[in-house]
C-alpha cells in the first residue's frame, strides 16, 4: 500500500506544471506577459520568464502598472494593481545558443523592439539573452529609477544604438557581449558609473564610442575583439586601461591617451590575428600614430603592455624596438620617454613631440557628496556650524566651514 502511495504521490508531482511566475497578465497589444511579485505590500512586481512560451512579435511593450489576473493561480487579489519595477533573471531569455552550433536550437524571442516602462529600476542577468532579432531598445524618457543591468543582460542580443543613462548605478561584466551595438553613448553626469566592466562590450559591433568624462577605467576585455570599432576618444580624467581594453581593435590612424592616464595594462590596445580562434604572430601596435599627452610616461604593468617581441630576421633574434608606429608626446618630454621603460622600445626616430599648450582639457565635474561628518569621524544628517569633513563618492574629502 506504501509503495502504491508513493508511485501515486510521484506520478502528482510531475505530471503538474512547474511555475517559474506568479501571475500573468496581457500587455496594450493581448500579448500575455508573466510576472512574479517582488513586494505584494508595495504592489511592485517583475517580468518573469515563462520557458513555454515563443515570443513571435515584432514589438514588446512592457506596461507601467497592470490588474492582477490569477492566471489559474490562486494568489492575491485580482483586483490589486501592480507596479513593474524590473526585469527579471531570464526572462526573454533565448534557447538559441550561439556558441554552441553543435546543437539545433530553435530561438524563442522574435521581436525587434522593446518599450520598457518608465517605472523600472534593474535589468536582471541574462533577461535578453540570445535575442538576436532585437535592434531597437527604448530606455524611457524620464525614467529616474533604473539602476542596474545584470550579467549578460543583452549578451548575443541588440540594441543597435545605445545609450546608458546617468541614472544606472551598476552595469554588470558582460552585460552587452557580442551584441549588435554600433553606436554607444554614456550620459554625461553619472558619478557611480566610474568603471566600464570587464567583458562589457567585447565583440560588438560598435563603431563609435561617446564616453562621459566621468569614466576613470577601462575594464579587462570591455571593448576587446570590437573589430569595426574606429579610434576612440577617450575622456580627459581616464586614469587606467586594464589588461586588452582595446584587444584586436581595427587598424587606426590615430590614438590619443589622455594626460590622466596612470596605468596601462598588458595589450590594452593591441592587435593580434587569429587562427582558429588562436594567436598567430604578436601581438603590436596597430596604430599608426599614438599621441601621449601625459608630460610624465604613463606606468605600465609589463613589457607587453605595447605589444609582444617580435622576430627580426636580420639579426635572427627577437627585438623590443617599436617602429611600426609613431609617439607622440609633450613638448619636451622626448628624453623621458625614450629612455623610460618600457617606453624605451620605440625607435628614438619614431618619438616626436607637439606643443601641447594651446590644447584645454575637458572640465570635469565635481563628484557628487557620500557623507557629511564631524571632525571625530561622526556621520552627520546635514553640515553644522564650524568645520565639517564633506566625503564625495570619488574617495576625496574636504573640510568645509559652515557659519
Amino acid at each position: 500500500m506504501m509503495k502504491v502511495l508513493f508511485f501515486l504521490s510521484l506520478f502528482l508531482l510531475l505530471a503538474s506544471p512547474t511555475w517559474a511566475w506568479d501571475f500573468c497578465a496581457p500587455n496594450a497589444d493581448g500579448i500575455m506577459l508573466y510576472y512574479n511579485m517582488v513586494d505584494e505590500d508595495e504592489g511592485a512586481c517583475e517580468v518573469a520568464q515563462n520557458e513555454g512560451v515563443v515570443w513571435d512579435c515584432r514589438v514588446l511593450r512592457i506596461p507601467e502598472t497592470l490588474i492582477l489576473n490569477r492566471g489559474n493561480r490562486d494568489f492575491g487579489d485580482p483586483d490589486t494593481i501592480c507596479t513593474v519595477i524590473g526585469i527579471g533573471d531570464h526572462a526573454f531569455y533565448s534557447r538559441y545558443k550561439p556558441l554552441d552550433p553543435d546543437k539545433d536550437y530553435e530561438p524563442t524571442s522574435l521581436f525587434e523592439h522593446v518599450m520598457l516602462p518608465k517605472t523600472i529600476s534593474y535589468i536582471d542577468d541574462y533577461a535578453f539573452y540570445g535575442c538576436l532579432w532585437l535592434s531597437v531598445l527604448d530606455f524611457p524618457e524620464g525614467n529616474e529609477w533604473l539602476r542596474h543591468i545584470g550579467e549578460s543582460a543583452f549578451a548575443w542580443a541588440g540594441p543597435t544604438r545605445l545609450t546608458i543613462p546617468k541614472t544606472l548605478e551598476t552595469l554588470s561584466p558582460h552585460a552587452f557581449e557580442y551584441s549588435g551595438v554600433t553606436y554607444l553613448e554614456f550620459e554625461k553626469g553619472n558619478t557611480s558609473l566610474t568603471k566600464i566592466p570587464d567583458y562589457c562590450f567585447r565583440g560588438t559591433t560598435v563603431k563609435e564610442i561617446k564616453f562621459s568624462p566621468e569614466i576613470k577605467t577601462i575594464g579587462k576585455y570591455a571593448f576587446a575583439e570590437c573589430t569595426l570599432l574606429n579610434s576612440p576618444k577617450l575622456p580627459y580624467g581616464l586614469e587606467i586601461l586594464e589588461k586588452c581594453a582595446f584587444w584586436r581593435h581595427s587598424y587606426w590612424e590615430s590614438f590619443e591617451i589622455p594626460a590622466t592616464i596612470v596605468d596601462i595594462g598588458e595589450y590594452a590596445f593591441c592587435y593580434v590575428q587569429l587562427s582558429d580562434g588562436m594567436p598567430k604572430g604578436p601581438a603590436r601596435l596597430s596604430i599608426k600614430n599614438l599621441y601621449v599627452n601625459k608630460a610624465t610616461t604613463p606606468y605600465c604593468i609589463s613589457e607587453k603592455s605595447l605589444g609582444d617581441n617580435e622576430y627580426d630576421y636580420n639579426i635572427n633574434d627577437y627585438t623590443r624596438l617599436i617602429k611600426d608606429t609613431n609617439l607622440i608626446v609633450p613638448l619636451g618630454c622626448i628624453d623621458e620617454y625614450a629612455t623610460t621603460w618600457p617606453w624605451d622600445r620605440f625607435d628614438r626616430s619614431c618619438i616626436m613631440a607637439r606643443d601641447l599648450s594651446g590644447i584645454k582639457p575637458a572640465k570635469v565635474k565635481t563628484s557628487q557628496p557620500e557623507g557629511v561628518f564631524s571632525l571625530d569621524g561622526r556621520r552627520l544628517a546635514k553640515p553644522q556650524k564650524g568645520l565639517n569633513i564633506i566625503r564625495y563618492k570619488d574617495g576625496t574629502a574636504k573640510k568645509v566651514l559652515m557659519k
